[in-house]
């Protein structure tokens, strides 16, 4: 589990640490990363198509309802999530 990877990292560093988580992916390693942004969720997508671990990414989105409640808003591949950011520019943030 790795919680906000791209805190305090200088915006050149995101592609260094999205290739080394999906390095640990392609080398049949499960991570479970929590972020907000979606500047390293295309990076790290971008570096699973190059692995060639897209097809085993799902990315999940959650949401902390007011009452506390933490709460599935989403599911999509990471085929599907790539194909959204770079294509269409959606912000799966919202």
């Amino acid at each position: 589990m790795i919680d906000t990877p791209e805190a305090f990292v200088h915006p050149d560093g995101l592609s260094i640490i999205a290739d080394f988580i999906a390095g640990l992916v392609s080398n049949g390693n499960q991570v479970v990363v929590a972020t907000q942004s979606i500047e390293f969720l295309r990076e790290l997508l971008g570096k699973a198509r190059d692995y060639k671990v897209l097809d085993d990414t799902l990315i999940e989105r959650i949401e902390l309802t007011g009452d506390g409640v933490v709460r599935a808003k989403g599911k999509w591949s990471g085929r599907t999530s790539l194909r959204s950011i770079e294509e269409l520019g959606i912000d799966l943030r919202k």
